[in-house]
């Protein structure tokens, strides 16, 4: 007959630790997944909107000095005012 209290227990018990463990690394790769799409999502945001400022602002000279105003206030890296520099936009 069976016995709750026996190795079958421990076996059980070495199991769900097993299985817990991989329930734990998909949750982290999931994660991980949703993450990364966050990312393109940010990174594709910013590419969508930030041509359509640049666009707007070759095209309105005030548009463009406020944007200015606006890149000149920011906490930017030096290679990224360095590159706005040489394209005329700091």
């Amino acid at each position: 007959m069976w016995s709750h209290s026996g190795e079958g227990s421990k076996g059980r018990m070495v199991r769900l630790l097993r299985r817990q463990a991989e329930i734990r690394s998909a949750i982290a790769e999931e994660r991980g997944r949703l993450e990364k799409r966050k990312e393109r999502e940010d990174d594709r945001l910013a590419l969508i909107v930030g041509r359509e400022l640049a666009r707007e602002g070759e095209e309105s000279p005030e548009f463009r000095d406020m944007l200015i105003r606006i890149l000149r206030g920011s906490d930017l890296r030096d290679s990224d005012k360095r590159f706005l520099g040489k394209k005329n936009w700091i």
